[in-house]
């Protein structure tokens, strides 16, 4: 399924979920800023364990950031 159709599935559309995401990202890299050696922790510690870090979900929001400005 392409991107257009999960968007038009829930009645809305890139733009909006651009607008959503860029809130989360922006959040997340204040909370790198603000605290960076317990942002490095939670990282570490995460991949330690081998779940999913902070840095991977900014990763994560910076790819579909782009995803959604190319239109895919």
């Amino acid at each position: 399924m392409e991107i257009n159709n999960v968007l038009e599935l829930d009645s809305t559309d890139g733009g909006t979920v651009l607008l959503h995401l860029d809130k989360i990202l922006q959040q997340l890299e204040a909370f790198r800023a603000k605290y960076p050696q317990t942002f490095q922790h939670l990282c570490e510690e995460a991949v330690s364990s081998g779940e999913m870090s902070l840095g991977d979900g900014l990763s994560a929001l910076a790819w579909v950031t782009d995803a959604l400005m190319q239109g895919e």
